[in-house]
């Protein structure tokens, strides 16, 4: 269920930005992926350390959520850098 919320808030933030193009927006999608790549992170620790059993479809949406994590952040780094000017 968590999974499905946070793919769906994902979506959904990705989907303003693509409409609503700004760095606020750009940095909403990005801070979604960060917490989701958190809670993955805790997922994990639990499934290696407490249950002590791995989940095939838990380890793919953690490298989906890493990746994500990733790609919008470079994404959020690229609208920081200033174009340069010519001259």
């Amino acid at each position: 269920l968590y999974g499905v919320v946070f793919y769906l808030l994902f979506l959904l933030t990705f989907w303003v930005s693509t409409y609503k193009i700004s760095h606020g927006t750009k940095r909403l999608v990005f801070l979604v992926a960060i917490a989701g790549a958190v809670f993955s992170t805790y997922f994990l620790y639990l499934q290696f350390f407490v249950i002590q059993a791995l989940c095939i479809y838990c380890l793919g949406s953690a490298f989906i959520a890493y990746a994500l994590t990733l790609l919008t952040g470079t994404r959020v780094r690229k609208s920081e850098v200033p174009e340069e000017v010519s001259s």
